[in-house]
């Protein structure tokens, strides 16, 4: 039995804060009348892992076995099997659990579930039972090392911009630029991606005059994304609202890897939206009045939804 907290500190840790999943994978038996550890038959041709098993013990033992670890993961995550035991936690956990593990082994610890912000987790391994003073200990607690602290996170920022501050019957027309920093990573891709707009009632959206670029890409409406009227989402405080319209990303863009940084894992891409907006009959009523319009980003995976507001123009 081993015993594990992640408790992100919610002042100052709020991007941390969400559903965590970390499962447990066997990759080595132990014989305990030896002491040898034997890397699993579907890991067996793994060089590097099963240098790292055999190496001496030490401080870089470890490490090396979480590197090989890493890597045929990062590949092959199906040769590890199913886990052996999965350790959930939610917001609202902040004291130790326990996970049962009935093999004797070592097992890759690797967190299968996190909330958007999240760019990566280190992993890491426990061995049990181990041998401490002539005698196999089946225990261990591990709460001094919290979880969360093997967090890393990327900011989300949310921009807009008008090309004017005033319009009439003269120039009814007015340029919105909408800029969103990708979230999540290539470890942890996103479910949803939605780039939200509430303009005022005197304005009306010129759906073909929208431009979706991916930092200098331009994307294609209907592979990459579509826009979807009357969009639905909750905000910061889980209040249910209704945008005007957003740029909603298709699954199959959110699952290539094109949408994540390949090069940092705390670096963030940028979605850039461009559109038009006219005066329409609404505005007659609304003279020398400002006209706002907000955006802002709600986005999420399995582990839970997140919202971004973004600002507002007049």
């Amino acid at each position: 039995t081993a015993t594990y907290v992640c408790a992100p500190n919610a002042s100052t840790e709020k991007d941390k804060v969400g559903d965590y999943d970390f499962s447990f994978f066997k990759i080595a038996d132990l014989d305990k009348e030896t002491g040898k550890y034997d890397v699993i038959t579907s890991l067996e041709e793994e060089t590097a892992l099963v240098n790292a098993v055999n190496a001496a013990a030490s401080t870089d033992r470890s490490k090396s076995i979480i590197s090989a670890c890493d890597a045929i993961y990062k590949t092959s995550p199906e040769s590890f099997g199913s886990a052996a035991a999965t350790l959930s936690f939610t917001s609202a956990d902040t004291t130790g659990k326990n996970v049962t593990l009935n093999d004797a082994g070592i097992y890759y610890i690797y967190c299968t579930k996190k909330p958007a912000k999240v760019t990566n987790v280190t992993n890491s391994l426990v061995a049990l039972p181990y041998y401490s003073n002539n005698s196999w200990v089946t225990t261990t607690d591990q709460t001094t090392v919290n979880l969360a602290s093997k967090v890393s996170t990327s900011p989300v920022q949310v921009t807009k911009t008008a090309d004017k501050t005033n319009v009439g019957d003269n120039d009814k027309t007015v340029t919105y630029t909408l800029t969103a920093s990708t979230a999540g990573s290539l470890e942890n891709k996103l479910t949803t991606y939605a780039i939200t707009d509430t303009m005022d009632d005197a304005l009306t959206l010129n759906e073909s005059s929208v431009v979706v670029k991916l930092n200098a890409t331009t994307l294609t409406k209907g592979t990459d994304y579509t826009i979807v009227k009357d969009y639905p989402y909750q905000d910061e405080n889980k209040a249910d609202k209704t945008a005007t319209f957003a740029i909603v990303f298709t699954s199959t863009k959110l699952n290539s890897d094109a949408f994540y940084d390949a090069v940092t894992a705390d670096a963030a891409k940028t979605v850039t939206v461009t559109y038009t907006a006219d005066l329409n009959a609404n505005a007659a009523s609304k003279f020398a009045t400002a006209l706002p319009n907000t955006d802002g980003l709600y986005y999420g995976n399995n582990s839970g939804m997140n919202y971004e507001p973004g600002q507002t123009v007049k």
